[in-house]
């Protein structure tokens, strides 16, 4: 994409896809982790799982329409926002595919299979028809539908599937029920919002306070970094309904679990942060070619990351949420993004894309500081 749509018309492309991740951010309202944990907590009772699944399936979908109806509101009544009219309907094909499938009901009954081939298959649909129909810079609105619609279809076909397969019974949820399931998942939604201040906000604050261009060079780094952390994350989506049923049932089995994760997690992630920091310059060049060689500074202040992201996801989604520690989990991101959103500006004017990474990078060693604080504090001391 970055080659063939060139440094400019991949900007406009990475910013229509940072602002359809806050769309999706709304639309998802926390599930994937509210919903899971309290399915994988109720996988015994095939009736209280199909409820859960019942209330939350609804409440996403009446999300998906909210979200769509007030962005036009946005895109109609915001005279600067008019050009980007064509580019945001679709990108909406993104909110749609990422909505139509309930992962968070196959994460909590521990159907990795199905996700992994699921999300696997999508990714690689799109990349043919990204090869075979994009072909230059004006293909920026094709792109953005390819992505969505070959998640959309991929996702429908696995939300069919689980119903064929019977793994939940549909029941129409009251109003109650929807209301309950919106109350659940509200502090993790607020979580969300928090966290992609500093994950999702840079990108969109590049292109806004600087240029298109500057957005390019940011978001060919990121994608790199964003490969290299993404190695471990399949492992701790998988473990956090793991994690979640053992500190209940079998706290000794959690800790020695947890051992094992942390030791292979160093491992993985520093090797990959390593070899980013050491790469950078290749790895730019293999993704961009010439025209982005700007981000190849970017992308050695991003190679800590994936060490720093991947034990943090430790401390956060092993430790804290596996023992109900809320609280202490939403305050840590509420801190961050308060950190991210103050300091975001001042770093993009004197730095641009350069010092969007540099903000990233502080804003993640603080979580991942105050994660390990509270998990040490309010959990690993308190077990025998």
């Amino acid at each position: 994409m970055a080659r063939v749509l060139g440094v400019s018309s991949f900007g406009e492309f990475v910013l229509t896809q940072a602002a359809m991740r806050y769309c999706i951010l709304f639309v998802d309202f926390g599930f994937l982790w509210s919903a899971t944990r309290q399915i994988a907590a109720s996988r015994a009772s095939e009736v209280q799982v199909s409820a859960i699944f019942s209330r939350t399936w609804v409440l996403q979908w009446l999300l998906v329409a909210i979200v769509a109806v007030l962005l036009a509101t946005l895109l109609l009544c915001i005279p600067a926002l008019r050009p980007s009219l064509w580019l945001c309907i679709a990108g909406f094909s993104m909110v749609i595919g990422s909505a139509a499938a309930p992962t968070w009901l196959l994460l909590g009954l521990e159907r990795m299979n199905a996700v992994a081939i699921s999300q696997g298959f999508a990714n690689l649909l799109a990349l043919v028809l990204l090869f075979v129909f994009v072909d230059g810079p004006g293909d920026v609105a094709l792109a953005l539908v390819i992505y969505g619609g070959a998640l959309a279809a991929t996702n429908a076909t696995l939300t069919w599937w689980i119903l064929r397969k019977g793994l939940v019974r549909w029941s129409a949820p009251s109003r109650t029920e929807l209301l309950q399931t919106a109350k659940d998942g509200f502090p993790v939604f607020v979580s969300t919002i928090f966290v992609s201040f500093y994950t999702v906000l840079p990108a969109l604050a590049v292109g806004a306070l600087s240029s298109a261009t500057a957005a390019a060079y940011f978001n060919v780094a990121d994608k790199a970094r964003a490969a290299a952390t993404s190695a471990m994350q399949p492992a701790f989506t998988a473990l956090l309904p793991r994690m979640s049923h053992l500190f209940v049932h079998d706290r000794r089995g959690a800790r020695i679990l947890l051992r094992r994760s942390i030791v292979a997690t160093a491992g993985v992630s520093g090797a990959a942060s390593i070899v980013l920091f050491f790469g950078a310059e290749l790895i730019v060049n293999l993704v961009g070619g010439q025209s982005f060689v700007p981000a190849t500074s970017v992308l050695k202040w991003m190679s800590p990351l994936p060490f720093v992201v991947s034990m943090s996801s430790i401390a956060s989604l092993q430790i804290l949420l596996p023992n109900q520690k809320i609280k202490q989990f939403n305050g840590v991101l509420m801190m961050a993004g308060a950190v991210s959103l103050a300091s975001i500006w001042p770093f993009v004017q004197l730095g641009a894309e350069l010092g969007a990474a540099q903000c990233l990078l502080l804003t993640e060693l603080l979580v991942c500081a105050a994660m390990w604080r509270f998990a040490i504090l309010t959990v690993l001391r308190k077990d025998p």
